[in-house]
C-alpha cells in the first residue's frame, strides 16, 4: 500500500509540475508578445541609419561598399550590422522593410533569450521584460536601424556563454567555450568597435580565471580573429582601420574638456528622459559592489559598464537620446537576471517602483504617439540633444504607414529625389542620411559634417568655441567641391591640395597598387599631416549652420 501511495504522489508531482510549466511557458509568450507590440508602436528609423543604408543600395547594386561612388570610404561604424542588413535587402528589394523587419526579429530573439536561458526565476523574468518595455532607451533603439539590436542579441549570447562556467565545466566544454565565447567577442566588435570597452572585462577574467596555456590563448585569438579579418580587409580596402566618422569626430579640434562637459549634458539628458535606465545600472552597480561574498562573475561585467560610462563621458555622449545607455541597461538586466528574486517585500516594492517610474516618465514607451506630442517631445533639448524617435517617428513609423506611402515619408526625401532629377552632379550639405539615400548613386554628396568625406572629417572645425554636437560643420576649402568630381585637382591651398592628392591615391586609386600600399603607411602613421597644417591655421573662421 505504501508503494502505491508514493506512486500516486509521485504521478500528482509530475501531473503539477507540467501545469507549473505550462503556466510559465504561457506567461513567457505573454512578455514577449508585450516587447513585441511595445516595439511595433514606437518602431522608426533614423536620419543617421539611413547613412548606412545608403552604402548597402551601392554594395547590393554593385557599386561596391561605398558611400559616394567614386570614392572608398567608410562611412558606417557597424559593419556586421550592415552586412546583415545587406543580406535582407538582397532578397526583399525593400529597404525600409528590410531594416525594420530584421530589427524586430533580433529584438525579439534578444527577449526570448533573456527569458528562456538568462533569467533564474519566473520574477526575475518579468522584472526584466518589465523594464526593456518600459526603458524609453532600450525601445527606442530596439528599432531605429542602428546597430543597437544586434548589439543586444551578441551581448545576449556572450552572457549565455559566460555564466555557463560559474559552477564549472569540463575541461573539454571550456576549450570550447573559449572559442565561442571570444567569436562572440570579435562579431560584437566587428559590429560596433567601441564595444569592446564592455565585453573585454568579463572575456579577459573569464580567460585567466583557470590556468591559461598558449592553447587557449590560441583559441581565444582564433574566435576573434572574425575582427581581425574585418581590420585587415578595412586597411586594404578602404586604407584606413577605423571608419570615416572616427577621424571626423577626432580631428575637431575641440578641447577635452568642453567634451566631458557635453557628457555630463548627455547623462543628465538621460537622467530626465529614462530615469528608469538610470536606477536599473544604479541598482546592478551598488549591488555587485556591495554584496559579500563578492562575485566576480557580476563584478567584472559591472566593471564593463563602468569603462563604457566613462568613455561616453569622454566622446560628449551622443546627439541621440539615451543612444548609449541602450546596451549599459541590457547588462543591468541581464544581471539583475541572475539574481535569485523571491518574493519579498523589498523584491516587491523594487519591482512597484519599476512600474510607477516607467509610466510617469516624460515619454512613456506605452503612451500612444500622436503628431503633435512627437513634435513637442523632439523639440525639447538639452544642449542639442534631442528625442530622435520623437523627431522621425511620423515620417517612419510601421504605425504611420499607409496606402501610397514611400518610407522614409519627409521633405528631405522628396527634395533628394527631385534633386536627383536636376542633372546636378555634386551637392554640399549636411543631414546627409534620408537626403543621401534619396538622391541616388549618381549624386556626389559632401558631407559638411564630414561622416562620409575623406578630407573635411580630417580638418578641424572652423570654430572651436561655437560648435554644435550634433553635426560638427566643417567649411569646404576653396576649389574642393569641383576638385570632388573632376580629375582636375583645383584645391586652392598648395599644401590642402597635396593632400587630397595622396588622400584620392587611397580611396580612388587601384587597390592593388604598391604606390597606394605605401601612401597607406605613410598616411595612417601622420607623415602626410603637415601638408594640410598651413590651410589649418590660415583658413577662415566661418561659422556655418546645419540644413
Amino acid at each position: 500500500m505504501n508503494g502505491i501511495g508514493k506512486d500516486i504522489k509521485g504521478t500528482l508531482d509530475e501531473t503539477k509540475d507540467e501545469k507549473n510549466n505550462e503556466t510559465k511557458l504561457f506567461l513567457y509568450i505573454f512578455l514577449l508578445m508585450f516587447y513585441i507590440v511595445v516595439i511595433l508602436r514606437n518602431s522608426w528609423v533614423g536620419d543617421d541609419a539611413y547613412i548606412t543604408l545608403r552604402t548597402v543600395d551601392n554594395f547590393i547594386n554593385g557599386y561596391g561598399l561605398r558611400w559616394n561612388v567614386i570614392e572608398r570610404v567608410q562611412s558606417y561604424t557597424n559593419p556586421l550590422w550592415m552586412l546583415c542588413v545587406s543580406c535582407v535587402y538582397f532578397l526583399s528589394r525593400n529597404m525600409y522593410f528590410s531594416v525594420m523587419s530584421l530589427s524586430v526579429v533580433i529584438s525579439s530573439l534578444t527577449v526570448v533569450i533573456v527569458l528562456f536561458k538568462l533569467s533564474r526565476t519566473l520574477l526575475s523574468a518579468v522584472l526584466a521584460v518589465s523594464i526593456l518595455s518600459l526603458s524609453k532607451a532600450f525601445v527606442d533603439f530596439s528599432t531605429s536601424g542602428l546597430e543597437n539590436p544586434l548589439t543586444h542579441f551578441l551581448l545576449s549570447l556572450f552572457f549565455i556563454v559566460y555564466f555557463r562556467s560559474e559552477g564549472g565545466v569540463s575541461p573539454e566544454k571550456d576549450k570550447r567555450d573559449i572559442f565561442f565565447l571570444f567569436l562572440i567577442v570579435g562579431l560584437g566588435v566587428f559590429n560596433r568597435m567601441d564595444t569592446i570597452l564592455l565585453y573585454a572585462p568579463p572575456a579577459v577574467y573569464y580567460l585567466f580565471q583557470k590556468r591559461v596555456n598558449l592553447k587557449k590563448i590560441g583559441l581565444a585569438l582564433s574566435g576573434f580573429s572574425v575582427f581581425i579579418f574585418w581590420e585587415l580587409f578595412s586597411l586594404f580596402y578602404y586604407g584606413f582601420p577605423f571608419p570615416n566618422t572616427t577621424y571626423a569626430k577626432l580631428c575637431t579640434g575641440i578641447d577635452g574638456t568642453k567634451l566631458i562637459a557635453q557628457g555630463f549634458y548627455y547623462y543628465i539628458n538621460v537622467i530626465i528622459w529614462d530615469p528608469l535606465a538610470i536606477i536599473t545600472i544604479i541598482s546592478i552597480l551598488s549591488y555587485t559592489f556591495f554584496s559579500r561574498p563578492l562575485n566576480k562573475f557580476n563584478f567584472y561585467s559591472v566593471l564593463g559598464i563602468c569603462f563604457y560610462l566613462l568613455y561616453i563621458l569622454r566622446i560628449g555622449g551622443d546627439f541621440m537620446n539615451g543612444r548609449f545607455f541602450s546596451s549599459l541597461i541590457f547588462i543591468a538586466v541581464v544581471l539583475l537576471c541572475r539574481l535569485d528574486f523571491k518574493l519579498q517585500i523589498y523584491n516587491i516594492i523594487f519591482f512597484i517602483m519599476v512600474i510607477v517610474i516607467g509610466l510617469n516618465m516624460a515619454s512613456p514607451t506605452l503612451s500612444v504617439h500622436t503628431s503633435k506630442r512627437g513634435k513637442d517631445m523632439g523639440s525639447l533639448k538639452l544642449e542639442n540633444i534631442a528625442d530622435n524617435r520623437a523627431v522621425y517617428y511620423d515620417k517612419t513609423s510601421l504605425m504611420k504607414i499607409g496606402k501610397d506611402v514611400t518610407m522614409p515619408n519627409c521633405k528631405q526625401c522628396r527634395a533628394a529625389r527631385a534633386m536627383s532629377k536636376s542633372g546636378k552632379k555634386v551637392l554640399v550639405r549636411g543631414m546627409i542620411g534620408y537626403y543621401g539615400y534619396c538622391a541616388g548613386p549618381e549624386m556626389h554628396i559632401i558631407d559638411k559634417c564630414a561622416l562620409s568625406d575623406p578630407l573635411l572629417a580630417r580638418l578641424p572645425i572652423p570654430d572651436r568655441n561655437k560648435w554644435n554636437y550634433s553635426c560638427y560643420i566643417r567649411q569646404v576649402p576653396p576649389g574642393y567641391e569641383e576638385s570632388s568630381i573632376s580629375d582636375r585637382n583645383v584645391i586652392t591651398n598648395r599644401g590642402l591640395a597635396e593632400y587630397w592628392d595622396k588622400l584620392c591615391i587611397i580611396t580612388r586609386g587601384k587597390c592593388f597598387s604598391w604606390t597606394r600600399f605605401v601612401t597607406i603607411l605613410y598616411f595612417n602613421l601622420g607623415i602626410y599631416d603637415h601638408l594640410k597644417d598651413d590651410y589649418c591655421t590660415s583658413s577662415p573662421v566661418v561659422v556655418e549652420q546645419s540644413p
